[in-house]
């Protein structure tokens, strides 16, 4: 602990330890369960006055920590919405009171007794974790409305789209467990609009152990919503573990995503759209159909996402489910994004049933901009600039591997252009057909471990007739300085013109 004295609000101290010095964030402290806030956190009590009056009171003196001891506390109130002149919206039951952005910041600690954020233990089996405090919504039925996301724990929604319009309440969550009645409809903790947000060894699953968590279909079924876009600030989600909703994790720009894992949730992961980049090491996810995708919070369809993310993953561990139940298995694409939003770098790994490591790519629907390499093979997931010749490139598989052999010395060019794509579509085949893939090429011309196509390099007198070399075939012409392609009766360039 640190030797500084802190503020004490409330009656008496004997629930957060008769008389001890408290250390660790800002200078008020409040313990739930002391009075006058006594929540019961015996998990039949509705604890939601309670614990709204604690977040109150510490708000009011200009911040500090809401101590839960261990307990199950029951958040059983109605959803609370508000708007400050029609345009910060507020959809909760426990909701993060309103500072104005034009006053001094308030810091507000929600601490638990102990780190709650490994849910290794319970990975099969009927049980959930019962140790530390937890709080428990008992929200259903719950659907999504012009005033945003239904929450347990909120600030303001961005539905009005102004990224500075925020409440300048900086919320760090620490040691806490947060739990949602078997397909959440209720977003656990909604952090879109606080002014910057830290959550600290948490967990967020659903009432029921994962031997039963049934298949989330709910948009408004989320765990954890971190700051959006103009957040102006470094955030961060580390020792999380999220179980059984809809979508997992939103985290938006310059969020640090560290040491997190994601189960059973139909979208693990959604980037929030933003120009600044987040960064994420060491996530992993499980027995989820999709990787990274949005989801409709109003019909609950998994789509694009909608406008640009940029991210640097290093180090996501995908294990994949194959069997019953189906909807835990891969979707045909686990990345969608058609419109090329997504931009950056992503190392994963991943493994079937029984943790056999599956050395593919990732099946992805657009993703153009997105460098997604398999650490365990080394392969790269190759792209186009359209979703129609990528899928012509892979045979009729988005997001397949082509398997490349290493090669040095010949000049080569990349297929990010429509007539690089236009050759390629054309001779992949015959590349197949003349083993030209293995790193052992003779004839035509082979694909680099970096998605480039490199091919055979010929004087002008040296090389084949057109005939000879097939239609689709290519060589560089040392001579003329340039690829040059086989239509089956002549050589052309890339305009088109015979050479």
């Amino acid at each position: 602990m640190r030797g500084h004295q802190r503020r004490l609000l409330g009656s008496s101290e004997s629930g957060s330890g008769g008389g001890a010095t408290y250390g660790g964030f800002g200078s008020t402290f409040v313990n739930v369960k002391d009075a006058p806030y006594s929540a019961a956190g015996d998990n039949s009590t509705d604890d939601t006055a309670a614990i709204q009056a604690a977040i109150d009171a510490v708000t009011a003196e200009g911040g500090g920590t809401v101590y839960f001891p261990e307990g199950r506390y029951l958040v059983s109130g109605a959803l609370k919405s508000s708007h400050n002149a029609g345009t910060r919206l507020y959809r909760a039951q426990v909701t993060i009171p309103e500072v104005s952005m034009n006053s001094k910041k308030v810091e507000l600690e929600l601490l638990g007794p102990t780190p709650m954020g490994d849910y290794a233990g319970y990975t099969t089996g009927t049980v959930v974790p019962d140790q530390g405090a937890i709080i428990v919504s008992t929200l259903t039925g719950q659907t999504y409305s012009a005033a945003g996301l239904p929450a347990c724990i909120g600030g303001p929604d961005e539905v009005d789209g102004t990224g500075f319009n925020r409440t300048n309440v900086g919320v760090y969550v620490r040691n806490l467990g947060f739990r949602a009645p078997s397909n959440p409809t209720v977003t656990m903790v909604n952090l879109a609009r606080v002014a910057s947000a830290k959550v600290q060894a948490c967990f967020f699953d659903t009432t029921v152990g994962l031997a039963n968590v049934v298949q989330p279909t709910a948009g408004t079924g989320r765990g954890l919503r971190m700051p959006s876009v103009a957040n102006n600030t470094l955030l961060r989600v580390q020792d999380v573990a999220i179980v059984g909703y809809m979508v997992g994790l939103e985290t938006g720009e310059h969020c640090l995503t560290e040491n997190v894992e994601i189960i059973m949730c139909i979208v693990p992961w959604t980037p929030m759209p933003g120009p600044h980049l987040q960064w994420a090491v060491n996530v992993g996810i499980e027995w989820c159909p999709y990787l990274i995708a949005s989801v409709n919070p109003s019909t609950g369809i998994v789509g694009d996402l909608t406008s640009a993310a940029y991210l640097d993953i290093d180090g996501l561990s995908i294990e994949e489910h194959t069997g019953s139940p189906t909807w835990m298995n891969p979707a045909t694409n686990v990345i969608l994004d058609n419109s090329h939003h997504l931009r950056g770098h992503v190392r994963f790994a991943r493994s079937a049933a029984g943790g056999v490591p599956a050395t593919d790519g990732l099946p992805t629907q657009g993703a153009r901009r997105l460098s997604l390499s398999n650490v365990a093979s080394g392969k790269f997931n190759v792209h186009s600039k359209t979703l129609a010749s990528f899928t012509a490139i892979n045979n009729g598989t988005s997001g397949k591997i082509i398997e490349v052999g290493a090669g040095t010395g010949a000049p080569y060019v990349a297929f990010d252009s429509t007539a690089d794509l236009a050759f390629f579509t054309q001779t992949r085949a015959k590349l197949l057909a003349d083993n030209a893939l293995d790193g052992t090429e003779t004839t035509v011309a082979r694909i680099t471990k970096d998605g480039a196509v490199r091919p055979r390099q010929l004087a002008t007198g040296s090389r084949p007739a057109a005939a000879t070399a097939g239609a689709g075939a290519m060589i560089w012409d040392s001579t003329l300085g340039k690829p040059i392609w086989s239509t089956g009766s002549a050589w052309v360039d890339a305009t088109g013109a015979a050479v």
